[in-house]
């Protein structure tokens, strides 16, 4: 996999041919949605059980029904923050509203007037430790469904663009330390990529492009299937229906490329829907989607299943649990198979990666007042998937690509020793750590 990284080319021929330069090498990381607070990290860890392997991404949607709920609830975000730290290399996929249900306007988000709730929200996420966490800003705005809908032709296009950048900049403000990833994420309510441009923040203001996708189809000859469609007749649908599915996810990969930055597929899976427009047990849909996210030249940097029985869309892949409707055994037993063996592990991987300290040398003195340069070399018989730097036992930053490195300021207390930890983290969950005593001013 590639990760994208800001990169001061913008010209689409020049990121091509300074790819190896701008890009690091990442595994894209696996993520999935499984309900939310309080059973939401429970039902993620069996859903890794079932897997055998690690998710390193869970996914959750932030409550939207008054700004209370969008401002951070201790509901969601505390058992969510407990389940990142329970171990190295977990992230949170949040979904961020940007209005509640009412009374609310894109117009006055981006004149600035609810600053003050994206300034608490920053905080919150900061007080319980969700440093790093992938942000999806406004979800879906190309759809008529949620209250900040800036749907193609509306004429809200521009309003939602300088909503998002209101938001990401008051966050940044509130807590500049902070290493979010802001991600904007449409769902296919679109068909041009003039629509992208047109909800646009702006470079500055975006670090993944998104897309959710779903195998469900409103084109000629895909779903629904007819009665009398026999095994040949549903592939050739399915096929049909993926050629739509490859047009979304090239056309926000190039958009992303462009911009020198990576994509991500926060909601994807299987479908069946009441309407009849899901595919159904679908293991073409399963099998081309993991060829697209493997595949190095897509820049996929993490992607969420939609493992869920929810009313408008079913596609749960394992048992039921509270929440899902309908419950009972899957429905997609094919596709069940066909997920666990793409995206599953075979021969799990119990070698864990290598770390060295880099900086500060042995034998550095830290100084009050200071910022000291965090920076370690980790490497893996599979890919690196984080290095996170300690001090003391506190986590101070994360880092996800070459070089692994970051900054840390001493502050102004006298101490007469530092324990400065590091912990590379594989893309199998596997950890390495080295620390290192510093001695401090005296």
């Amino acid at each position: 996999m590639i990760w994208l990284t800001r990169c001061p080319h913008r010209h689409l021929l020049l990121l091509i041919a300074l790819a190896a330069a701008c890009f690091a090498a990442r595994a894209a990381e696996l993520g999935v949605y499984r309900w939310d607070a309080p059973g939401g990290p429970a039902n993620v860890d069996a859903f890794a059980r079932w897997l055998g392997r690690p998710v390193q991404v869970a996914a959750a949607f932030e409550a939207r029904a008054t700004w209370q709920d969008i401002r951070g609830a201790a509901w969601q975000l505390g058992p969510w923050a407990q389940w990142v730290r329970a171990q190295p290399g977990r992230n949170l996929s949040l979904a961020v509203p940007m209005l509640p249900a009412s009374g609310a306007s894109l117009a006055s988000c981006a004149a600035g007037e609810y600053d003050h709730h994206w300034t608490a929200l920053a905080h919150e996420l900061a007080y319980y430790g969700l440093h790093w966490a992938y942000l999806r800003l406004g979800w879906e705005m190309d759809g008529t469904w949620y209250a900040w809908s800036a749907a193609p032709g509306s004429g809200r296009e521009a309003a939602f663009a300088a909503c998002f950048r209101r938001m990401v900049l008051a966050m940044r403000a509130a807590q500049p330390a902070n290493q979010w990833k802001f991600v904007l994420n449409t769902a296919t309510n679109w068909r041009s990529r003039t629509y992208l441009e047109a909800v646009w923040p702006g470079d500055a203001y975006v670090d993944l492009v998104g897309i959710d996708l779903y195998d469900q189809s409103w084109a000629l000859n895909t779903y629904p299937y007819p009665a009398t469609c026999d095994a040949a007749c549903r592939l050739t649908r399915q096929q049909t229906a993926w050629n739509q599915h490859l047009w979304y996810l090239t056309t926000v990969r190039d958009f992303a490329v462009a911009r020198g930055k990576a994509m991500a597929i926060p909601e994807w899976g299987v479908a069946i829907r009441p309407d009849g427009h899901g595919g159904g047990d679908n293991p073409y849909f399963v099998q081309r989607m993991h060829e697209f996210i493997a595949a190095p030249g897509n820049y996929v940097a993490y992607h969420a299943y939609w493992n869920v029985s929810a009313g408008d869309i079913d596609g749960r892949l394992t048992e039921a649990v509270t929440g899902d409707n309908p419950s009972g055994p899957t429905r997609f037993p094919e596709s069940a198979t066909t997920f666990a063996r793409l995206f599953g592990m075979a021969a799990p991987d119990r070698t864990p990666p290598s770390v060295a300290l880099v900086s500060p040398p042995a034998g550095t003195v830290i100084r009050r007042r200071t910022s000291v340069r965090l920076e370690a070399e980790a490497s893996d018989n599979a890919a690196v998937s984080s290095v996170e730097f300690r001090v003391d036992g506190a986590r101070v930053c994360m880092t996800y690509a070459l070089p692994y490195r970051c900054s840390w300021y001493s502050g102004s207390s006298q101490r007469r020793r530092y324990t400065i930890t590091a912990i590379a983290t594989d893309s199998a969950g596997n950890a390495a750590t080295i620390s290192r005593i510093y001695d401090g001013t005296r």
